[in-house]
């Protein structure tokens, strides 16, 4: 598979381009190679293509801040959009994070059901033994 390439070069745009700049871009190289235009034209029919996805990412606030962050590898699902602020591995792994206080009484980022029970620290006391240490010298 060949390597992609960068979306704002795709689209012909600087990094900081406004969401109209990056718009006029699409609708030229879409303009220009879409299929009915260009009918049996194999690349321009892979132009057409690389373009609009070029401008479903970029088009988007949230994509495209994902985008310049991890660049391809925020969507190819190699889990690096999982990191930081946008995601938090601990929740995944762990089952707690900041998805509320009390690991996680609320309901989950990514949608389903609240935490309850065990996993949620649910009718659980903790006792804290002074001078408690792991491996002896303690109560």
């Amino acid at each position: 598979m060949a390597a992609k390439r960068d979306y704002y070069a795709v689209l012909g745009v600087e990094r900081g381009a406004d969401d109209k700049t990056i718009k006029k871009a699409y609708r030229k190289l879409a303009k220009k190679y879409h299929p009915d235009t260009s009918a049996g034209d194999a690349r321009a029919e892979e132009k057409f293509k690389e373009a609009t996805e070029a401008y479903e990412i970029l088009s988007d606030p949230k994509k495209r801040r994902l985008y310049d962050r991890f660049g391809h590898a925020a969507f190819d699902g190699s889990g690096a959009q999982d990191a930081g602020p946008q995601g938090n591995p601990f929740e995944d792994m762990y089952g707690f994070g900041n998805s509320g206080a009390c690991g996680g009484q609320g309901p989950r980022p990514g949608g389903g059901e609240p935490r309850g029970g065990a996993a949620g620290g649910a009718g659980r006391t903790l006792r804290v033994v002074p001078g408690w240490a792991p491996g002896g010298g303690g109560r």
